[in-house]
């Protein structure tokens, strides 16, 4: 970025709000300077069909919303790469996507997270952890995230509740949605965005154009994101700035 180059990481931003600071500083020099930096991260859960069709249901709510998120993560062993400190962990490395799916979905800031996590006696490493999340339009957001289960059952389970309708999405597979006592059913073939999201960051790179996803709405995911940290380690709530 310093040398005005296109940024694309591969999720997450960052591992430490340290790093995060020197990101954010070369983004402003970039500023000052009257260039346009170019920052993306891979967050490609907001770019899936399903996705955007479950914002298109929502599109007119007048009342703020109700998101469930239950990821069946599955265990992994402590040697594994995503739990080592150097990767962020999977609270960093990997929750962040579900922090910014319901972000994207809510189109409202996050603004207060709420977790906790079951003892594990050093198995789990802490990978076991419920989340409660506010948003500035008062919609709410429930995730749990669990290595303790099957594998058998489908990784990712969401729900999204507002002014008489209600989404389900069953592993990006099946969707359905539901108002006025009619459901429709879409086969979403698994399609977790990825394709879209490279195409809309090529597009725009070419283009000279703004990145697919805000750079401040980036930003305000990886706080979040450390945020459940903190109210883990604390067991207190944490307000996301």
């Amino acid at each position: 970025m310093e040398r005005g180059k296109p940024l694309f990481v591969e999720k997450p931003l960052v591992i430490s709000r340290d790093e995060m600071q020197s990101v954010v500083a070369a983004y402003d020099q970039q500023i000052t300077a009257g260039n346009k930096p170019f920052v993306m991260v891979g967050f490609n859960r907001r770019f899936a069909p399903a996705t955007l069709a479950i914002r298109k249901l929502f599109a007119d709510r007048r009342e703020p919303m109700v998101l469930h998120l239950r990821v069946n993560a599955g265990f992994l062993p402590s040697e594994h790469w995503t739990q080592q400190p150097s990767q962020g962990g999977r609270i960093v490395g990997e929750f962040c996507h579900f922090l910014d799916w319901a972000r994207f979905v809510a189109g409202s800031a996050i603004r207060t997270v709420h977790a906790t996590a079951t003892p594990d006696g050093g198995r789990y490493h802490g990978d076991n952890f419920a989340v409660t999340a506010t948003f500035a339009d008062g919609s709410i957001g429930n995730f749990l995230y669990l290595a303790n289960g099957d594998k058998s059952v489908s990784k990712e389970y969401y729900e999204v509740f507002s002014g008489g309708a209600v989404a389900r999405l069953d592993d990006f597979r099946t969707l359905e949605l539901t108002s006025n006592g009619k459901t429709r059913r879409v086969n979403c073939r698994g399609d977790k965005g990825h394709r879209r999201e490279l195409e809309l960051t090529l597009d725009a790179v070419r283009a000279g154009a703004s990145a697919p996803i805000p750079f401040d709405e980036i930003l305000e995911v990886t706080e979040a994101t450390f945020c459940v940290q903190d109210s883990i380690n604390l067991g207190l709530p944490m307000e996301v700035r």
